[in-house]
């Protein structure tokens, strides 16, 4: 396991697959988690506005885990070290193509998802 969360070496195809799936079912449980933990503490069943309430626990949702997910990155860095990385090469963002990928992927949900969840607000009102 250590190896496919603080690892940074680009070795294989293979191995950057494994290591992109596993990052993205990690944090498909920790966002389910944390999505349901909120709904718990917030969502009321006689509020009004059910839908509206849901998906902004949703954008809760996602940036509580950006926020644990940068301090994974602190971590990444912390241990193996600023000058280790090599910036220009491409191997190196292929090694670290799977934090990459949730980093940008969880960053334009939350846009969409904040613009949708406006469109609809600003529907509710004008009704």
């Amino acid at each position: 396991m250590e190896n496919i969360f603080f690892d940074t070496n680009y070795t294989s195809l293979s191995d950057m697959l494994i290591k992109v799936f596993a990052f993205l079912f990690v944090s498909g449980l920790i966002l389910y988690v944390i999505y349901f933990a909120l709904i718990k503490i917030f969502f009321r069943k006689n509020k009004h506005r059910k839908e509206i309430n849901l998906r902004l626990v949703f954008l809760w949702t996602i940036f509580a885990y950006l926020i644990l997910f940068d301090v994974y990155i602190f971590v990444l860095f912390y241990r193996n070290g600023i000058d280790s990385f090599y910036w220009t090469n491409a191997k190196f963002y292929l090694g670290i193509m799977a934090q990459l990928t949730i980093y940008i992927g969880l960053l334009a949900c939350f846009f969409i998802k904040r613009k949708s969840l406006s469109k609809i607000i600003n529907e509710k009102s004008i009704n």
